[in-house]
């Protein structure tokens, strides 16, 4: 058992730096320095290979903080301001979401990655002790990962327990999904319909309740001495039902398998790309014809035919921002009339929470779908050509994009700033109209931000691949500081005025910025992967 754990430990450490490798030589500038040998290079492979490691090892660390925060505390936080329960309502969250949707939903024995397949299929390790080592090292991470976050959510003791029984409940659940696979040949995991629905109830029974107050009162016996001896008792049966397992091999014949592995892969791309996938058929006749674009020349011609074909597609996300600027509008007005003492907080929030319009805006943006839907649709076939490349026929191309583009974002930016209008007038302050007119503003100039934003990255540095993936670390990396720079400007406090100044200011500085950038980079970088 030790040494199937040691193997695969080896296994994954060397995946883990070759991947490593592999982001690094996708790095502008830093990538072209790092050499092919370095895929064979022991000691420089070891050194990237323990750095990976360490990295992955804290990122354990974020993603557990991150769930917990994003998925309990805030919430939390959200329905306890009245009686002050955070950690009851917390303790509710956690329950349904971690200690019933969670484990069926993931299991050991039927994970959705590649990794029992190369173990089982290709390096010949016993499947019996692969899983059982995978479970045993999965769950001592998953410990060592949870545990901070708890202890500062809850208390010292109360995090050290419920993440022991966390821990326990998984064991359990491993049980469950074995016995199941004895008694039935099937895995809960592959249910379709099964999870689908547990995937809608459980966050319905985690959050629904607590808007009608509903406290289940978990903390009067969770943290009872007889309920985690019954726990601790119930997962050592259930640990000696998995070591005796016998069917281990028929598990790994399901799941190992190269067509499974291959539609798995085919499916990740199919997902990535579906949104911007359009059925010909339903392609009406009139957006067929490009004659009434004779007038047009070079690409003003090539997207304006593109732009008017594949519109239903591109406005989709227009169209559903609007209708819920309308629904929300709608929603607030109602509010108002009902209870007129609201309006206060809402007059206040448009007054004094501009900032928080980066974030919604940065949401907002469909730029990065437009992006998708042009290299599926159009890109990936005209790439392969040189012409397309040239400098000049590529900025070219560039301009006319980001007009339309602009367009898509700022129909539902004007729609945002009509609906805030007929809010304003409807808690009986007019007035406040001209003193919000720099909000506006700023509104449709994030919209432009974030328009020239997204294409100028897909440009520069065009992160899809001839096979539909992504492969580009820097990418990831701009939207993540992106998102982050974006959630801390919304806590900026600053008056209309100078917000909607400062907005505008950098809308102009970044749009000539990221014009010269494209320029001059895009001929090298905007290219098929």
């Amino acid at each position: 058992m030790i040494r199937t754990f040691t193997n695969t430990y080896k296994f994954s450490f060397v995946q883990g730096a070759n991947t490593f490798i592999y982001f690094i030589k996708r790095i502008p500038l830093i990538g072209k320095k790092v050499p092919e040998s370095f895929y064979s290079k022991t000691k420089a492979k070891i050194t990237l290979g323990i750095i990976f490691e360490i990295m992955s090892f804290l990122f354990g660390f974020i993603k557990k903080a991150v769930y917990i925060g994003v998925m309990i505390a805030l919430p939390a936080l959200y329905f306890s301001k009245e009686s002050g329960n955070l950690q009851e309502v917390a303790l509710q969250i956690f329950f349904i979401l971690s200690f019933i949707l969670g484990p069926i939903i993931n299991t050991t024995f039927m994970p959705r990655d590649e990794k029992p397949f190369n173990m089982i299929r290709l390096m010949r390790v016993d499947a019996k002790k692969y899983f059982i080592s995978e479970m045993g090292y999965t769950r001592i991470l998953a410990f060592i990962h949870f545990t901070p976050v708890m202890i500062v959510l809850f208390s010292p003791v109360k995090g050290l327990i419920l993440t022991f029984e966390f821990i326990l409940i998984r064991f359990i659940w491993e049980f469950i999904h074995l016995f199941v696979f004895s008694r039935f040949n099937k895995m809960i995991s592959n249910m379709d319909i099964f999870i689908g629905t547990l995937v809608i109830i459980c966050p319905l029974l985690a959050y629904v309740p607590l808007f009608f107050h509903v406290n289940i009162g978990l903390h009067r016996w969770i943290y009872d001495y007889r309920i985690i001896i019954l726990l601790f008792l119930l997962s050592v049966l259930s640990l000696r039902y998995i070591f005796k397992y016998k069917r281990f091999k028929d598990i790994g014949k399901i799941i190992c398998t190269k067509d499974n592995v291959l539609e798995k892969q085919k499916l990740v791309k199919d997902v990535q790309f579906k949104d911007v996938e359009i059925n010909e058929k339903k392609i009406k006749v009139e957006d067929l014809n490009s004659n009434i674009y004779e007038n047009k020349q070079g690409y003003e011609y090539l997207n304006a035919i593109f732009f008017k074909r594949y519109k239903k597609l591109l406005s989709k996300s227009s169209k559903y921002i609007i209708i819920g600027s309308l629904i929300v509008t709608m929603v607030a007005i109602g509010f108002i009339l009902w209870k007129p003492s609201g309006k206060v907080g809402i007059i206040d929030f448009f007054k004094n929470k501009t900032s928080s319009w980066i974030f919604v805006m940065y949401f907002l943006s469909t730029t990065e779908r437009i992006c998708k839907a042009m290299f599926f649709n159009c890109d990936i076939s005209l790439l392969r050509y040189g012409y397309y490349r040239q400098r000049e026929a590529m900025f070219s191309n560039f301009k006319s994009r980001l007009k339309r583009v602009v367009v898509f974002n700022i129909l539902p930016a004007l729609v945002i700033c009509c609906c805030i209008i007929f809010i304003l007038i409807a808690s009986g302050d007019p007035k406040a109209i001209l003193e919000l007119s720099y909000l506006f503003l700023s509104i449709i100039a994030l919209a432009c931000f974030f328009s020239i934003h997204h294409l100028a990255i897909y440009y520069i540095i065009q992160p899809y691949t001839a096979n539909l993936e992504v492969k580009s670390p820097l990418f990831r990396g701009i939207n993540t500081v992106m998102y982050v720079v974006c959630y801390m400007c919304s806590g900026i406090d600053s008056s209309s005025y100078m917000f909607s100044l400062g907005v505008i200011i950098f809308t102009v500085i970044y749009m000539i910025i990221a014009l010269i950038l494209v320029y001059k980079l895009a001929p090298k970088t905007f290219k098929l992967k």
